[in-house]
């Protein structure tokens, strides 16, 4: 789970809708590193109560100004 904080409305009750989330703080982990502000855009898979859950597709590089698409094999 990575520290962000939304920006902007997250409609939970519409599947495949765009969310755009910011890291509050630096993360990083093996072979990997993200800097605080980061903009991590996402499409929300669902939602339960009071959670949404958002599968993340990547990041906005500020240097580029382009989406820098992710995977992760776990």
């Amino acid at each position: 789970m990575l520290p962000v904080r939304a920006q902007g409305v997250i409609f939970t009750l519409r599947n495949n809708s765009y969310a755009r989330l910011e890291l509050t703080r630096n993360a990083q982990g093996p072979g990997w590193s993200l800097a605080k502000g980061t903009i991590l855009i996402g499409r929300v898979s669902g939602s339960e109560y009071d959670r949404a859950f958002i599968t993340v597709n990547g990041y906005l590089d500020p240097r580029e100004n382009k989406l820098v698409k992710m995977s992760a094999n776990c």
